[in-house]
């Protein structure tokens, strides 16, 4: 499955100033709208605002999609958080997502991971390094992984998720499914959220030209992640070997001396015989 890189953008200090409501600098938080589609707003205590591409969000902003549409955010640490259709996310605290209800996607690379939290009605996802999808129900979370990984706590459990797994929580007592493998609907669904083309709201021509140069920038960034995966790989693989070579040198160095036992076994039986032999002929 070739992966479109529509889905990822890096933040950069090409993003314009855009704000709304009364609050003061000091309480602004790094988080920046890169795309949207739909009558996407923001609740801000008791105001509501209609998003806008590269607009500010604030902590405790709570964001609310509706079902035609998306919404996209960049984090000051790089990581990608993208609300689909139906989905209602919230900025309660820095580094922290909470995903009140519906489906949302998550790119999050490995040296921002110590500072990434992805929290439902009763689990907490801490992320390190990787892409993930959360679809929140209301008496359920489903939670699968692409690649990397990540650690969920769920009353008070500690439960590893590795790449390409997926599992679902239950609501009520927090029961946890048994970890499978990723179901083709969800890989499908993933195979949708790379290949989606985004559809641009209503904005001005300069918009869309930082628009075009975010996507540029997203696909020389994502090309960047993908090396690096590889090298991992080749690490890993390396290490394998690595490895492999040590065990094979232990049963080699086994085998001498199994062959050195033997050949000295073999001596004591030769010069056994040979004493036997020569008693026999002193008897004769």
């Amino acid at each position: 499955m070739r992966q479109r890189s529509l889905f990822f953008f890096l933040l950069i200090p090409l993003l314009v100033n855009c704000t709304v409501g009364s609050s003061s600098t000091k309480d602004r938080f790094n988080v920046v709208v890169s795309a949207y589609a739909g009558e996407v707003v923001v609740h801000r205590g008791e105001e509501r605002y209609p998003i806008k591409l590269s607009m500010h969000l604030e902590l405790g902003d709570m964001i609310e999609v509706p079902e035609d549409g998306y919404v996209q955010l960049l984090f000051r640490d790089g990581a990608v958080v993208r609300g689909s259709g139906g989905s209602t996310l919230g900025i309660p605290d820095e580094g922290i997502v909470r995903l009140v209800q519906g489906e949302s996607f998550y790119h999050v690379e490995r040296q921002q991971a110590r500072s990434f939290v992805v929290q439902t009605h009763n689990a907490k996802i801490e992320v390190v390094g990787t892409q993930f999808m959360v679809h929140a129900k209301a008496d359920e979370t489903q939670v699968a992984l692409l690649n990397g990984e990540i650690m969920l706590d769920v009353a008070d459990k500690k439960i590893a998720l590795h790449a390409g797994e997926e599992l679902l929580i239950t609501h009520e007592d927090g029961a946890i499914s048994a970890i499978t493998a990723l179901y083709p609907e969800t890989v499908e669904r993933f195979a949708e959220i790379y290949a989606l083309k985004r559809v641009p709201a209503k904005v001005t021509e300069e918009e869309e030209d930082e628009s075009e140069l975010l996507d540029l920038r997203a696909r020389i960034a994502v090309q960047g992640i993908e090396l690096e995966s590889l090298r991992e790989q080749l690490l890993q693989k390396n290490q394998e070997i690595a490895k492999l070579v040590q065990e094979m040198q232990v049963l080699s160095h086994r085998a001498e001396r199994f062959e050195d036992l033997y050949n000295t076994e073999r001596r004591w039986v030769e010069k056994y015989k040979e004493l036997l032999e020569a008693q026999e002929i002193s008897v004769d």
